[in-house]
């Protein structure tokens, strides 16, 4: 949302920040730039929708951003809003529930699935990921079950890193890099390491996707944003 605030306002101010309200942090970003139809207040929060989908749009982007922010959000029990005019500004807000017992940033693993109560063990997973958000909810989730990670944020780093690393158990791979997609990078591993698992783990959802990562040697395909027992039971798959 902040980012969006920055490129979509050319002049005025971007302006966010933080309180509390009836039991919720409140977070809060607003700007005054290009602002939202009102016809589209809900649908910028559906995968691939952005408020200018023409092909000439002058701001690119894959239109999963506030898809991925809404879901994050209501998987730790809270809610997002949109306010907006058009050409004149927009503020976001979102609220996520207060606790004593746990930080807010602790994403809830479900009780159904437990890798300690199924005997599996601890694995060092490397987990390619350029957006620090979506690497701490993996961190979280991973670390909680014992997994040791290591992180890299490019392709070219993840080459790299399983050269060094012949002890890596699996790959969580995303596949939009900053330097090349995923599916280049996995087929590069896969020249000197067809062993390791890679797990596909990506923002996009587009029908064939599986099909093409299963192609370039991913052993398995997973949609953003990933539920904690979803991850937990793939990866339990190549634990035994």
């Amino acid at each position: 949302m902040l980012q969006n605030a920055i490129k979509y306002t050319n002049n005025g101010f971007v302006e966010f920040g933080c309180k509390k309200r009836d039991g919720f942090n409140e977070f809060f970003v607003k700007d005054t730039g290009i602002g939202i139809p009102e016809g589209k207040h809900q649908s910028i929060f559906e995968r691939f929708v952005q408020v200018d989908s023409s092909h000439s749009r002058p701001y690119e982007g894959s239109g999963l951003g506030l898809a991925i922010a809404k879901a994050y959000v209501e998987m730790l029990g809270g809610r997002i809003q949109v306010e907006s005019e058009n050409g004149k500004g927009t503020t976001f807000t979102f609220q996520i529930p207060c606790t004593n017992q746990k930080r807010a940033t602790d994403f809830p693993v479900p009780e159904t699935f437990s890798p300690a109560k199924a005997a599996y063990r601890p694995m060092k997973i490397l987990v390619t990921e350029d957006d620090q958000v979506n690497f701490s909810y993996i961190q979280i989730i991973l670390r909680k079950s014992g997994h040791t990670l290591i992180h890299s944020i490019t392709g070219t780093e993840a080459i790299a890193l399983c050269h060094l690393h012949n002890d890596i158990d699996l790959i969580l791979m995303d596949i939009k890099l900053p330097d090349m997609d995923g599916y280049e990078v996995t087929r590069e591993i896969r020249k000197f390491n067809n062993e390791t698992p890679i797990i596909a783990l990506t923002a996009y959802a587009f029908e064939g996707d599986r099909e093409k990562a299963i192609e370039a040697g991913c052993n398995d395909y997973l949609s953003k944003p990933v539920k904690s027992n979803t991850l937990l039971m793939t990866i339990s798959k190549y634990q035994a």
